[in-house]
C-alpha cells in the first residue's frame, strides 16, 4: 500500500518539475542556453521542450528514488518495477498534458 503512496508523490513531482523546465519563466534562461549551446533541432533542445521527452527522466528519477527509499531493496523485481513505473508515471503525466492542455503546449 505504501507504494501506491509513493507513486502519487512520483506522479505529482515528475508533473511539476517537467512543468517547471518546459514552461515556467523562470526556467526560461536555461532553456535558451541549452538551445543557443546545442542549437533548436539538437536532442538536448527536444529534452528541454517535449514533455514526453523530459517527463521519463523525471518519472525514473522520482519513482526510482521513492522505490528504494520505501524499503524496496535492490533486486531482480527492482529491475522491472523502478523503469515499468517509470513508464507508466511518464505516460500519464504526458498524456494528461495532450489531453487537458495543461502547461503552455
Amino acid at each position: 500500500m505504501l507504494l501506491i503512496g509513493v507513486f502519487a508523490l512520483a506522479l505529482g513531482a515528475t508533473a511539476r518539475a517537467t512543468h517547471f523546465v518546459i514552461w515556467d519563466d523562470l526556467a526560461s534562461p536555461v532553456r535558451a542556453w541549452v538551445i543557443g549551446r546545442w542549437g533548436p533541432q539538437s536532442k538536448a533542445a527536444t529534452l528541454v521542450s517535449c514533455p514526453w521527452c523530459l517527463s521519463w527522466w523525471w518519472a525514473l528519477a522520482w519513482w526510482g528514488c521513492g522505490y528504494l527509499a520505501s524499503g524496496h531493496p535492490l533486486d531482480v523485481t527492482a529491475l522491472w518495477a523502478i523503469p515499468a513505473g517509470a513508464l507508466t508515471i511518464s505516460y500519464l503525466y504526458a498524456a494528461a498534458q495532450a489531453r487537458l492542455g495543461i502547461g503552455g503546449a
